[in-house]
């Protein structure tokens, strides 16, 4: 099947992509590996994309006193060769070897699966997870929203259709943090049944995201109050923090147990990491 027709436009400003992106119908497209899928199958239709691929004002990882910026032209691939430094590089690193396969990772972008949002995003849940931000922008002015208050379920985002997502914000971790990433997938080619990512920092403290195991990526804060308590934080993660739906291959109750295991197991990795 063939996308429905659409008009192109390739803006050289941020100004000029805004302009394009307040027409009704509009859809914005980077790296294309989610929304030229969806079009193709005529799930979603687009009156006009505007592609900033080309955007310096979207390029490039920023270092701010305590965060990190990443650019929506920032791609996959970039992340996996080490664009930032520290333990979050390396959550970084070890995240983005998950996405996909080569020719995707080369193309796709962090910033496009946050907008994208589906549920078993491995970014989703690292952004989550962090308490991370995501800045927009519009010809009506600029805001940052929390990742978990962005997503609001699969496919579904508090942007508006004229925003623009320029960047997501993470915090910066700090040195001695211990980080690590699991999935659970059905092959090697599909995405992941459920993920779970850590960050364990120096105090003891754990920053815990999951996905696949809720309607989007999401923080795991009764496993990491479970941690703090000195209690099973799989057992929270299963019981409290999972909120999952039917899926094809697994019954609500094995997602659970599914994600109550991989919280264990993550934790688990960053230890060995330390040794």
């Amino acid at each position: 099947m063939k996308p429905a027709p659409f008009e192109y436009v390739v803006p050289t400003t941020l100004a000029e992509a805004l302009d394009a992106l307040a027409t009704p119908g509009a859809r914005v497209i980077a790296g294309g590996q989610s929304l030229l899928q969806d079009l193709g199958w005529r799930r979603t239709e687009a009156s006009l994309l505007v592609d900033v691929a080309d955007l310096d004002e979207l390029a490039g990882v920023h270092d701010d006193v305590g965060s990190v910026r990443i650019g929506a032209r920032v791609r996959h691939v970039d992340l996996e060769r080490g664009a930032v430094a520290g333990p979050l590089g390396a959550l970084l690193v070890a995240t983005a070897g998950w996405i996909a396969h080569p020719p995707v990772r080369s193309r796709g972008t962090l910033v496009g699966s946050l907008c994208f949002a589906h549920p078993a995003s491995e970014w989703c849940a690292l952004a989550a997870g962090l308490g991370g931000s995501v800045e927009l922008a519009s010809t009506r002015g600029r805001r940052t929203v929390a990742v978990g208050d962005f997503l609001y379920g699969p496919h579904e985002t508090a942007a508006a259709p004229d925003e623009l997502a320029t960047a997501v914000v993470l915090p910066r971790l700090p040195g001695g943090t211990r980080v690590g990433v699991v999935e659970s997938r059905r092959t090697h080619a599909g995405y992941a049944h459920v993920a779970a990512t850590a960050a364990v920092l120096p105090d003891g403290s754990a920053r815990l995201g999951l996905a696949g195991a809720a309607p989007t990526g999401i923080r795991a804060h009764a496993a990491e109050a479970a941690l703090a308590r000195g209690e099973d934080p799989g057992a929270a993660a299963a019981t409290v923090d999972a909120d999952p739906r039917e899926h094809p291959h697994a019954p609500i109750a094995y997602t659970r147990h599914v994600a109550g295991v991989l919280v264990r197991r993550v934790l688990a990795r960053t230890e060995e990491a330390a040794a």
